[in-house]
């Protein structure tokens, strides 16, 4: 970088270390402002811990989202029942499967 800036034409030398020492100020600062980004981006995906009672409150006030929050809940158990159903339907078959390929090599 040094050559750089000797080779920029109609500065003294001592313009040339003034360039210097501004451009290594200004780099440190960003770093710095770079650092300080990077912390808060980090503190901010680690303080995720809710306070469920104020969520509970919120509820309690509104009772279309408290009806929302149920609709979902009811959802989300269908699905979840859907899916022990299939999976069992499948290693019913699957089971099935299996035997009857037995049957059919064993003969």
């Amino acid at each position: 970088m040094e050559a750089l800036v000797n080779d920029l034409p109609g500065q003294t030398t001592s313009g040339q270390s003034n360039l210097i020492i501004e451009l290594q100020n200004e780099n440190q600062t960003l770093r710095q402002q770079n650092r300080d980004l990077i912390s808060r981006l980090d503190s901010r995906h680690t303080n995720t811990d809710v306070d469920h009672t104020v969520v509970n409150n919120e509820l309690k006030k509104n009772p279309q989202l408290n009806s929302y929050v149920q609709s979902l809940n009811n959802t989300i158990g269908k699905k979840k029942s859907l899916i022990i159903i299939n999976d069992f339907s499948f290693k019913r078959l699957y089971v099935r499967i299996k035997c009857n390929l037995y049957h059919k090599y064993e003969n």
